[in-house]
């Protein structure tokens, strides 16, 4: 892989959402005498988080927006006279690819949010369109159920979530993912409890704050992979970033997090009660064969498993619980039955009292700065291990750089990268990529943010 990438051909291939499945193909070119449409420029932002308050920060969707010149007026969404008329909207999918001198690749499935014109009477042919990654398409999705039990680790419960989330999603916004790309080695069990699940987007910050485990997308094959923040194994390089070969400025740059002097994490000890109704149905109508009961509310916000399911019939008609997955508060239910009837179901399970507790952690003798952390989710035996790592990833954030230059489009988030910087900011050694931030005419130049996560 070449460490310097100046030049580079580009192009987009927008997918309407019409009978015909209709392609349009745009180049990026610089020919300002064209008759046709092209895009001028494409700026695209890749990280493995959004920056918050914790170190950790927010589940983000990577964006792009493209800059177009539509001379012959077909991709001016409010013309009525255009073929693509009615369907130059957020309905419609668009793919970028890049050639370099290695072949071409894809550089990102992006899902259009606007199509506008933002013509001006020195430009009356400017288009902008701004898209996001899958990761935008599911965020104000509701938590599917899925079944769970005691020993349900957390990589298997986001596996099963987003396998419901392909059945119920069309052909056009799935999810791909290879299992082995999800990752929680570290901090593989949770209190499901006490998950937040009032949507995807809740759910995946969750998870990824509780785990100091980012949740992405990687737009090179367009596949959601985990990345742990405190890893410090050192993987293989993938290139170099060096103010001798690709990099025209670098600075020290800790991405505007405050620098804590320790952190306070509140987490939970529950107690599980006996078994106990949760909800009682009577009168239900059951026919012949199967019948869905779908998001039963169970009216208990500290359930910590169902336990039984009874079925009563209203006479000798046979019927039994096929099928029972809950989310938290909700339950869905199939319930197979020999003939017509009426029933009862009631639904048993445990609840759990919860101690909220906390632990204290500081880096030096000032505690006046001290950082608090809700983390309910992790089980008690992992807190002091959370604790420990979160203080270590405070000051590896704190180290962060960033770096601008002619870096190679085929390196991605979460890639070890071997960092010479010495003439501009004294810094070498491994780093880890975080953001990447690319603008794209005729040429490539990107904006890196990376951190030290390996102890050398």
């Amino acid at each position: 892989m070449a460490d310097l990438v100046t030049s580079i051909k580009a192009r987009a291939e927008i997918h309407l959402n019409d009978e015909d499945n209709t392609v349009i193909e745009l180049k990026v070119s610089s020919d300002m005498t064209s008759d046709d449409s092209y895009i001028r420029s494409v700026n695209v932002e890749e990280e493995l988080d959004a920056i918050n308050q914790n170190p950790v920060g927010v589940t983000s969707s990577n964006s792009i927006v493209f800059n177009i010149r539509s001379i012959d007026k077909k991709l001016i969404p409010e013309n009525s006279n255009s073929e693509y008329f009615g369907y130059m909207n957020d309905t419609a999918i668009i793919k970028l690819f890049l050639e370099d001198s290695e072949g071409e690749f894809e550089f990102g499935t992006w899902y259009i949010s606007k199509w506008y014109s933002t013509i001006t009477s020195e430009d009356p042919f400017k288009i902008t369109i701004e898209a996001y990654d899958i990761l935008s398409v599911i965020f104000n999705n509701s938590v599917p159920n899925v079944n769970i039990s005691d020993s349900t680790s957390i990589k298997d419960y986001l596996i099963d979530i987003l396998n419901k989330l392909n059945e119920n999603n069309d052909e056009r916004h799935q999810i791909d993912f290879d299992e082995e790309d999800i990752i929680f080695d570290e901090f593989p069990l949770m209190q499901f409890s006490n998950l937040n699940t009032s949507n995807m987007s809740d759910l995946l910050n969750t998870i990824s704050q509780a785990t100091l485990t980012n949740i992405f997308i990687d737009i090179r094959d367009n596949k959601l992979k985990t990345d742990y923040c405190g890893d410090d194994t050192k993987g293989e390089s993938v290139g170099n970033i060096s103010d001798v070969i690709n990099v025209t400025k670098a600075s020290v740059d800790s991405g505007g997090l405050v620098g804590f002097s320790g952190i306070k994490v509140y987490y939970s000890q529950g107690v599980v009660n006996e078994p106990t109704t949760l909800v009682t149905l009577s009168g239900q109508t059951l026919v012949s064969g199967d019948n869905y009961f779908s998001n039963i509310e169970l009216g208990n916000s500290s359930i910590y498993r169902n336990n039984i399911i009874n079925i009563t019939t209203a006479d000798n008609v046979l019927a039994y619980n096929k099928s029972a997955v809950y989310n938290k508060n909700y339950l869905d239910l199939i319930v197979s039955s020999s003939g017509d009837t009426t029933c009862e179901i009631v639904v048993k399970g445990q609840t759990i009292n919860e101690s909220k507790l906390f632990i204290e952690k500081y880096r030096n003798n000032n505690g006046n700065n001290v950082l608090e952390i809700n983390n309910r989710v992790l089980p008690p035996e992992y807190i002091e291990q959370y604790a420990d790592e979160m203080i270590r990833l405070i000051g590896i954030k704190e180290g962060s750089i960033a770096a601008v230059g002619w870096i190679n489009p085929r390196i991605g988030l979460s890639k070890t990268v071997n960092v010479n910087l010495g003439k501009s900011i004294s810094t070498s050694g491994y780093y880890k990529t975080t953001k990447m931030n690319w603008a794209i005419t005729v040429g490539i130049k990107c904006s890196a943010s990376l951190i030290k996560t390996i102890t050398e």
